[in-house]
């Protein structure tokens, strides 16, 4: 359903799994642990550049690393000996990614106009038009000006076979009104991550660009007011082997009203980064930590934004991260 803090977890939900082929499946963890703890934690992040690693952990908490051969092994964050002083290295990679086990088609075209529907759609003025009562189907209405977007809507209407109207206005904005099959909604609760397959994680990463998102030096930039949306795009990107740059800003434009942006900056097929200057420095800590374990002994994680694939507790004193540093993982 998206990330969720680990003390959050009511023990209901499948929590994403990463594999030694790299790929991601959904499980029921066999544990859940939840600690107070007092004393050294072991901190993980980029000394120069973006920050694409953030962790806290205790000392014998396992990480995950992947060398130049591809294979993946796990170290204990606070073993500074001389085979892993550094942890992770210019030969020993941060995983960041993988690839969903699960087998579907890729979007259909009704999720894809959902994905509009959530950028630039709107219900009618009046609640009692959005019943479907009046014909067959449930009205929803867009104003578009940029060509593109009109383009890419009528294309999808006619691919679908769905009914509308269309006017032109003197201000150069065109309004559709149109019919679809379901009951719409203005954000992506209807992303269900374990039936989203590889195909289908691309194609919706993909779609993405014709609304509130663009492509420039291979990057697709999705941003939005809606905080929720933006973690299910990068959650659908977590188990796609996409690499994801979170940035939070204020809206400056002169005719906004200064509203938090909420973007990202999404890299196809980079399911890693470079492990050198990564820097492990020790820092007190005195409150609970939480974690799960999983048959593989990996998760996806993700700290202040910032997606990592994460060694998981073995027993009760090994933890992933505290409340308070909202650590979450997803299910």
């Amino acid at each position: 359903k998206g990330w969720k803090l680990f003390s959050d977890l009511d023990m209901t939900e499948l929590i994403a799994q990463y594999n030694l082929d790299k790929t991601v499946s959904f499980v029921v963890p066999l544990n859940y642990f939840k600690n107070k703890y007092k004393g050294k934690m072991i901190k993980f992040y980029k000394l120069n550049g973006y920050k694409y690693i953030d962790a806290l952990v205790t000392p014998e908490h396992t990480m995950v690393r992947i060398n130049e051969s591809g294979e993946i092994s796990l170290f204990e964050a606070g073993d500074f000996s001389y085979k892993n002083r550094k942890g992770y290295s210019h030969r020993n990679d941060v995983i960041i990614s993988g690839s969903t086990v699960c087998k579907t088609t890729g979007l259909t075209n009704i999720e894809k106009l959902k994905i509009a529907f959530q950028a630039d759609g709107a219900f009618p003025s009046h609640k009692e038009d959005y019943t479907g009562i009046k014909g067959k189907g449930f009205p929803i209405r867009f104003s578009l000006k940029k060509k593109r977007k009109k383009d890419r809507l009528e294309y999808l209407l006619k691919a679908e076979n769905l009914n509308y109207t269309i006017t032109k206005y003197d201000n150069g904005y065109y309004s559709f009104w149109i019919n679809v099959p379901e009951k719409f909604v203005k954000d992506f609760s209807w992303v269900k991550l374990d039936e989203f397959g590889y195909s289908k994680c691309i194609d919706f990463i993909n779609e993405l660009q014709y609304w509130d998102g663009s492509v420039k030096n291979n990057c697709i930039t999705y941003s939005s007011i809606n905080k929720f949306c933006v973690d299910i795009v990068q959650a659908v990107c977590a188990i796609s082997n996409c690499k994801t740059q979170f940035k939070e800003y204020k809206d400056l434009r002169k005719d906004s009203i200064r509203q938090t942006i909420y973007s990202l900056c999404i890299q196809p097929n980079k399911f890693k980064i470079k492990g050198n200057n990564i820097i492990r420095e020790e820092i007190d800590y005195n409150d609970y930590v939480y974690c799960v374990s999983v048959p593989s002994k990996m998760i996806i994680t993700r700290r202040n934004n910032i997606i990592l694939v994460c060694g998981n507790t073995e027993h009760s004193v090994m933890c992933l991260g505290s409340k308070e540093n909202e650590i979450n993982t997803f299910e």
